[in-house]
C-alpha cells in the first residue's frame, strides 16, 4: 500500500464569504479578549472591518494593519506600542 500525501488547503477552492462568515462566528463566540489574524488586500481588509462592526455592533473591535515586516520580528511589541 503507498501512501499519497494529500494537501487539503490546495484542493478547496477559497471562498471569500464563507471565510468571512467564520472570523465573524468566531468573534462571537470568543469571550473577554481575543486576537484575530486576517491576511488579505487593503481594500477587502476595509470591507471586513466595515462588515464585523456592522454585523457585531456592540463588539469593541481595534484593527492593527501590518503593511511591512516587523523591524526586530517583536509582534507583541507592536501590539503594545498600537494600543498605547
Amino acid at each position: 500500500m503507498t501512501q499519497t500525501d494529500i494537501n487539503w488547503d490546495a484542493d478547496l477552492p477559497i471562498d471569500p464569504e464563507e471565510e468571512c462568515q467564520a472570523l465573524i462566528r468566531a468573534l462571537r463566540r470568543t469571550q473577554g479578549f481575543g486576537l484575530f489574524f486576517v491576511s488579505c488586500s487593503k481594500s477587502t481588509g476595509q470591507e471586513i472591518i466595515e462588515r464585523t462592526t456592522r454585523d457585531l455592533p456592540g463588539l469593541t473591535i481595534q484593527v492593527l494593519t501590518l503593511e511591512t515586516a516587523l523591524a526586530d520580528g517583536n509582534l507583541y511589541q507592536a501590539i503594545a506600542d498600537d494600543l498605547s
